[in-house]
């Protein structure tokens, strides 16, 4: 009689624990639960960290997305994605943990590689103290230039002509509830108050912090010098930052002559992208001359694996394999048709495959298309980011 008390006390026990954590789980999600996730070292992955990357609009971030997407599906890593069918973590909001889908039981994020404004506590509380922030800046006027052209500023907001707006930016930029597409756009995304925006010292002293906490900033005019920082910065190989520029559009402005006396208006306009680029751009070219003469042998390996996959990859069929050889490395890689269509793959696309590998039909059916309504202020002043709050910095 005992015995069968006892063997049926187990399996009350056992059910009770098995209903109870389905239930916790589905709450859990529905609830949008703070996402608590501990440090993943990533080492037997090969690259013994994880990765944040921001996103920056019109930064050749696409393109960058698809060499972070690649890799973490080729090593089985699991991303922190945005909630169901975004690619955002908030539209140009500040993010907050409750904008990432929660995360399959029993796995920890490795990667966030969507558009998120950087915050550090919330990211790092998502991938860990030891994750390694990676950036992307690009020549100011040459990102004016293309977003006026890809947010449709001149249809949308009923702006005037690039060459009209660089006569008197302040007066004919029109700032959404969220920021402004052409006052500071790039430094929006690294999370400056644009309230401080006239502080010498604020803008040096968050650069610095930038500086500090980021692994690398990429810079878009010197994009195979920075894949090569990457490639080294990461513990990756050189087939891994192999690259197909994504969303290059020609539009009529793209090559517009813009005189010196406009640029120096737009420079104060939009000063701290200025100051921004200006220091990493040096801070690149610093870092390039530290790694020696090997890093000009790299670099021209590099580029030839650069042209032959590029060439492999443009027929219009494609048929075979195409064997690349590092000599500087003394490495070697077979690439197939099935590696060119994971080149050519669109940021947006590659998201849902990895959503769908990582939660299957799980997705669709628990996780919620919103968030909560965000408990910021706007933009421009005080974040409260979770149980958070950042201000000023």
């Amino acid at each position: 009689m005992r015995m069968m008390e006892s063997y049926f006390l187990k399996v009350l026990t056992f059910s009770l624990c098995t209903i109870g954590g389905y239930i916790l789980w589905t709450m859990g999600i529905n609830s949008m639960y703070r996402i608590r996730i501990k440090s993943y070292d990533v080492t037997d992955k090969g690259t013994g960290h994880n990765i944040c990357f921001i996103k920056t609009h019109k930064c050749a971030s696409s393109t960058i997305t698809n060499i972070m997407q690649r890799y973490g599906l080729k090593n089985n890593l699991t991303f922190a994605l945005p909630l169901k069918n975004n690619v955002y973590f908030g539209f140009l909001r500040d993010f907050r943990e409750d904008s990432v889908a929660p995360l399959p039981p029993g796995k920890q994020a490795n990667m966030l590689v969507n558009h998120a404004i950087f915050n550090e506590p919330g990211m790092k509380h998502i991938l860990g103290q030891d994750v390694k922030f990676i950036g992307v800046l690009r020549y100011p006027l040459k990102h004016l230039k293309s977003v006026y052209n890809y947010f449709r500023l001149e249809q949308k907001y009923l702006m005037p002509s690039i060459d009209t707006f660089l006569s008197d930016p302040k007066k004919y930029d029109v700032e959404t509830e969220r920021c402004s597409y052409t006052h500071n756009f790039q430094a929006f995304h690294y999370g400056f108050n644009m309230l401080k925006s006239d502080s010498k010292n604020y803008i040096k002293h968050r650069t610095l912090y930038l500086d500090r906490i980021f692994t690398l900033m990429i810079i878009v005019e010197h994009f195979d010098e920075s894949m090569i920082l990457l490639k080294r910065a990461l513990n990756w190989k050189l087939w891994d930052v192999v690259y197909m520029s994504k969303k290059v559009r020609e539009y009529n402005e793209k090559n517009r002559e813009i005189t010196e006396e406009k640029e120096a208006v737009f420079k104060k306009w939009n000063n701290i992208d200025y100051f921004l680029y200006d220091h990493f751009n040096k801070t690149l070219w610093h870092r390039v001359k530290l790694q020696g003469t090997g890093f000009k042998k790299e670099l021209d390996i590099f580029k030839s694996i650069l042209q032959e996959v590029t060439s492999f990859c443009s027929s219009d069929i494609i048929s075979g394999e195409l064997k690349l050889v590092d000599t500087y490395n003394n490495q070697t890689q077979t690439w197939t048709a099935e590696d060119c269509v994971s080149l050519k793959r669109d940021p947006k696309d590659f998201t849902q495959t990895i959503r769908k590998k990582q939660y299957g039909g799980l997705f669709k059916h628990r996780f919620p298309s919103k968030y909560p309504a965000k408990k910021t202020a706007s933009h421009m002043g005080r974040k409260i980011i979770g149980d958070w709050a950042v201000s000023g910095f």
